[in-house]
């Protein structure tokens, strides 16, 4: 939440989707914009709008807020937890060098630069989706191009098959295609890509019922079972007046 009541470091905050007259109530778990769920789903990172940016750890339930070392890397977005759960990945540079995907484990210590390749960070797209061995990760490189990018030494694969305008949103169950959407136009189509030979396939469409005032997409996301879409989006409203007889 980025509401006054938030504070100016901003709320995160955790509620069910339960569809009860009320809904459940919400939880606010500390402060910072939330990136993700860790592997488990016992805690969520959280970028602190501090200067400069801070990550840290918040935890669903009982526990204390970690606020992890930066070192001399300023924090750039673009996250993805590793699958053991004990590591997170994200888009970071030291002054006056290029970006590149720097790792940091959660139990201490500064963030270690992961792959020495140069990156972009994608403003649409908080958190990346690691696969599920932990060795590759779709990356937005300086030729504003999406690529798989190995973390395990092997080579870098052009992410065939993605638009322009689309971006990766997470892998399948199975961990052979990756679903992609473009923000930029309505209906929302996900497609399935399958990274090996670039054929992709429409998988979902979907778009708010009432479009009325819709401004923008903030983003959009697939729970790992491939059963429910989540997507966030800006409504601005406003009123117009006639006022006759001012003198």
């Amino acid at each position: 939440e980025q509401s006054e009541a938030a504070g100016p470091r901003y709320a995160v905050a955790l509620r069910k989707t339960d569809v009860s007259p009320n809904g459940s109530p919400v939880v606010r778990l500390g402060e910072g914009s939330p990136t993700g769920f860790s592997p488990d789903g016992r805690s969520v990172l959280s970028i602190l709008p501090t200067t400069p940016a801070q990550f840290v750890v918040l935890p669903i339930g009982a526990g204390t807020p970690r606020v992890l070392e930066r070192g001399s890397v300023d924090i750039m977005e673009n996250t993805a937890w590793y699958p053991d759960g004990k590591r997170i990945l994200f888009v970071g540079h030291e002054s006056g060098k290029p970006a590149h995907f720097y790792s940091q484990d959660l139990s201490g210590g500064i963030p270690r630069v992961a792959l020495q390749e140069d990156l972009l960070a994608y403003e649409e797209l908080a958190a990346l989706p690691m696969s599920s061995d932990g060795k590759t990760i779709p990356c937005f490189r300086p030729d504003r191009k999406w690529w798989l990018c190995s973390l395990d030494g092997g080579p870098h694969r052009l992410l065939a098959g993605i638009l322009e305008d689309e971006f990766p949103v997470r892998w399948s169950s199975d961990g052979r295609s990756l679903f992609v959407i473009s923000p930029k136009s309505l209906p929302l189509k996900f497609y399935k890509l399958d990274p090996a030979n670039g054929r992709r396939q429409l998988w979902k469409e979907w778009s708010p019922s009432d479009l009325v005032g819709l401004d923008w997409l903030l983003g959009s996301d697939i729970t790992p079972d491939g059963r429910t879409i989540t997507t966030s989006f800006f409504r601005q409203l406003s009123d117009l007046f006639i006022v006759e007889g001012v003198k």
